[in-house]
């Protein structure tokens, strides 16, 4: 009996060590950062690309928290603090957008999850989140509504007559109010034809 007892409890330990190994092969491996809280709110884990986005050497210390900023540039702290909400209202919070302030002062925009680690029916011990640095497509973005505008007030601006249509119809999109005013037709009478 004592042997089949040890036996069992050698292939839980070596389950329990398999476990273990691919936790942590799926958090390093992954292309977003991993950060796990405590129940006060401090990281106490954070994968490889969670340093790399909060620029934290691999050998550094963990800090005492990270200060998350809104697009404003007002500190997410206390219970503004998405770690807090979580932790608090034990709901996961998805999809939010939050800044990073570097050392230097540039700032990064962080796609933020984060999601209360709990055994039902008792306080949360814990939170993940995941972030992602989302920076460089809200500066693409920014650009892309930035052509879009130059373009609208080129279009609406030009002393040209200019017509939009489509490729494939020929369907007209858009004109312009110089071609309304050499034409004499109304907006709505050539829109779609």
């Amino acid at each position: 009996l004592v042997m089949r007892a040890l036996s069992a409890l050698r292939r839980v330990e070596v389950n329990l060590r398999n476990t273990e190994a691919d936790r942590r092969t799926l958090t390093e491996r992954t292309p977003v950062g991993v950060v796990t809280f405590g129940s006060s709110g401090k990281p106490e884990y954070m994968n490889r690309q969670a340093r790399s986005i909060l620029d934290i050497g691999p050998d550094a210390p963990l800090p005492e928290g990270i200060p998350l900023e809104d697009s404003e540039g007002a500190p997410l702290t206390g219970e503004d603090s998405p770690i807090a909400r979580a932790l608090q209202d034990r709901a996961s919070i998805i999809g939010l957008l939050t800044w990073y302030s570097r050392p230097g002062g540039e700032r990064k925009a962080l796609y933020l999850n984060a999601t209360p680690l709990q055994v039902e029916g008792r306080e949360a011990h814990g939170v993940v989140a995941t972030l992602e640095d989302i920076t460089e497509r809200m500066q693409a973005l920014e650009l892309l509504h930035q052509s879009e505008e130059r373009f609208s007030s080129l279009f609406r601006l030009s002393p040209d007559s200019i017509v939009l249509s489509e490729l494939e119809s020929g369907h007209i999109v858009d004109v312009n109010e110089a071609f309304l005013e050499v034409s004499g037709y109304e907006r709505d009478e050539v829109l779609g034809k």
